[in-house]
C-alpha cells in the first residue's frame, strides 16, 4: 500500500475534548500503524498558548488515557517528535504561523496541509477566517462546514461545500 505524501497536520482545537479523546488518540493509531506518511508534522492549535513540551504532555496523557496503545518505545518516540504547538489567535495568527512553517521547513520541499478543525462552536467562525492567514485566501476545500458535534449554531451554518457564511457575504475558505 502506497503512503501519503508528506504532511503538516494542523488540528484547530487541539487542547479541547474531542482532540484529547479522538483526535490525538486516532493519529497515533495511525502512526504506529504505518498508515501516516514517512514524514509528517502535527501542529496543535488552541487559543491558549502551550509550550511544545506541554503539547507533548498533553498528547501523551491523552493517549494513554483515551487509545488504544501504551505512548511508549520508538512508536511514542517518533510521534512525539512530529509534534509542535502554535497558538490560534484571531488577532494575531504570528505564532501559528511560525509553527506551520517550521514544521514545513523540517520536511523540507512542498509538504501538503491537512486541516482538522474541532473548536468550540463560538470559535469556528474565527478559526475559518483565520485560514486566510495560512495562505488559503481563494482555496477551495472540499467538504462541509461543521462544529465538533456536527451539530449547534453559530454564525457559520452549514451550507454548500467550500462555502461559509461571514456578515453577510460567500467566502470561499
Amino acid at each position: 500500500m502506497k503512503r501519503p505524501d508528506e504532511h503538516v497536520i494542523i488540528l484547530f482545537g487541539a487542547t479541547g475534548d474531542l482532540a484529547k479523546r479522538k483526535l490525538i488518540p486516532g493519529l497515533f493509531h495511525l502512526a504506529r500503524a504505518g498508515l501516516l506518511p514517512d514524514r509528517y508534522r502535527i501542529v496543535g492549535s488552541a487559543r491558549s498558548a502551550l509550550s511544545d513540551e506541554a503539547f507533548r504532555k498533553h498528547a501523551h496523557d491523552a493517549i494513554a488515557t483515551f487509545g488504544l496503545a501504551e505512548p511508549s518505545g520508538q512508536a511514542w518516540q517518533s510521534f512525539e517528535a512530529s509534534l509542535s504547538f502554535g497558538a490560534a489567535d484571531p488577532t494575531d495568527p504570528e505564532p501559528l504561523l511560525a509553527a506551520v512553517r517550521a514544521a514545513e521547513k523540517s520536511l523540507g520541499g512542498r509538504p501538503r496541509r491537512l486541516f482538522h478543525l474541532a473548536p468550540p462552536p463560538a470559535a469556528f467562525g474565527p478559526t475559518i477566517d483565520m485560514h486566510r492567514h495560512l495562505g488559503l485566501r481563494g482555496c477551495r476545500v472540499r467538504g462541509r462546514v461543521a462544529d465538533e458535534a456536527g451539530k449547534g449554531r453559530s454564525r457559520y451554518p452549514r451550507r454548500r461545500p467550500s462555502t461559509c457564511e461571514n456578515s453577510g457575504r460567500d467566502d470561499r475558505i
